[in-house]
């Protein structure tokens, strides 16, 4: 835009470049003088003015930068405030048409370690240059007592390059797009202090102390099994007594006699390996990043049906009596083998159905 101004106490007319422009009293005048692609003007102002040539360039590009690790570079937009002509940038020598009012973006890839640098030149923009080092990493920690260190964790966001960081003495290399994980061994005391550095890396600082202290508490059950596997013998006594009974009463065949005892016999030898199975002391711990579950919660329900079974025996038992009107007999053996049920369930409920093993 050129702006003619008059001084005088009259209007006057000037040319600009070949155009009439005129000029009120005491005033001013604005008229637009167009330029080339590259931004390039050259014009003459004559007539009531003061004849002179102007020529030059209009620098109307703006370039802005931003590293962007997901993109593996610095992208460079280049705005044209031009709004009626394309106007022409180079960044790093590469040509960029930018159309009127419109912008272009381009992306100058990360060096080693996620450095750039960027020149922007004309003819449509002033000189500039970008250049630094951009940050694509993170870095997170998490003390680890089966490891006997500190693990720390690199996420390489630079998704078109890898990255090398140093954690204390060693160098990780961290994929484009990945992370990558190192241990840090702990001090003798369990102390551990370790920084993260390298060109791209983000500086990090860990520092602490392992807390390995499992903080169990032990509870001996060995009492408990005993009363699992004592409450088998007692039901299967009481089938043997029952069975003995009833052979002596003439109320029990002794095919039936040996058929009861041998099922007996199989119930009380499932139910003392199962109960011998379960660990003697049952250890609860606090600190459960170093303690593994073991849950045998599945051996007390093998328990609890086993005494089931044993009273379903008894109960088929007390119904052979029944018909050969050992009534007596029969009662007596219900009311034990409910008894010795319900010991069974209690003792399997009371104990915990998981214990834990810690380095």
């Amino acid at each position: 835009m050129v702006t003619v101004t008059n001084g005088g106490n009259g209007p006057i007319q000037c040319l600009v470049n070949g155009s009439l422009v005129n000029v009120p009293a005491n005033s001013s005048a604005n008229t637009t003088v167009p330029v080339d692609a590259s931004g390039n003007y050259n014009f003459a102002v004559g007539g009531a003015c003061t004849q002179h040539e102007y020529s030059g360039s209009l620098q109307c590009g703006e370039a802005t930068a931003e590293p962007v690790c997901a993109s593996g570079g610095l992208v460079v937009t280049l705005t044209n405030g031009n709004i009626s002509t394309a106007t022409q940038c180079s960044v790093n020598g590469s040509n960029i048409v930018i159309p009127a009012a419109g912008s272009q973006s381009v992306t100058v890839p990360f060096g080693s370690g996620g450095s750039y640098n960027a020149d922007i030149a004309g003819p449509g923009c002033a000189p500039k240059n970008f250049s630094g080092s951009a940050i694509c990493t993170q870095s997170t920690s998490q003390p680890s007592c089966t490891d006997k260190g500190l693990i720390v964790t690199i996420s390489n966001s630079n998704q078109e390059a890898a990255i090398q960081c140093s954690v204390g003495s060693q160098v990780v290399s961290v994929p484009a797009g990945s992370s990558n994980s190192v241990v840090v061994p702990a001090g003798p005391d369990g102390s551990y202090s370790v920084s993260v550095s390298g060109a791209g890396c983000a500086p990090e600082t860990f520092s602490g102390k392992l807390e390995c202290d499992p903080g169990c508490k032990e509870v001996k059950i060995t009492d408990t099994i005993v009363v699992l596997d004592g409450t088998g013998v007692r039901q299967r006594g009481a089938i043997y007594a029952t069975v003995a009974r009833a052979v002596k009463d003439k109320a029990l065949s002794s095919r039936d006699a040996k058929s009861f005892k041998s099922k007996a016999d199989f119930l009380y030898q499932e139910v003392w390996h199962l109960a011998w199975s379960l660990p003697q002391v049952i250890r609860t711990c606090e600190n459960t990043q170093i303690c593994i579950a073991s849950d045998h919660g599945d051996v007390l329900e093998k328990i609890r049906a086993n005494s089931l079974k044993f009273t379903l025996l008894g109960e088929n038992l007390a119904k052979k009596l029944d018909r050969a009107k050992a009534k007596a007999l029969a009662k007596s053996l219900r009311a034990r083998m409910k008894s010795f049920n319900t010991l069974q369930d209690a003792s399997a409920n009371k104990t915990p159905t998981k214990t834990q093993n810690c380095i």
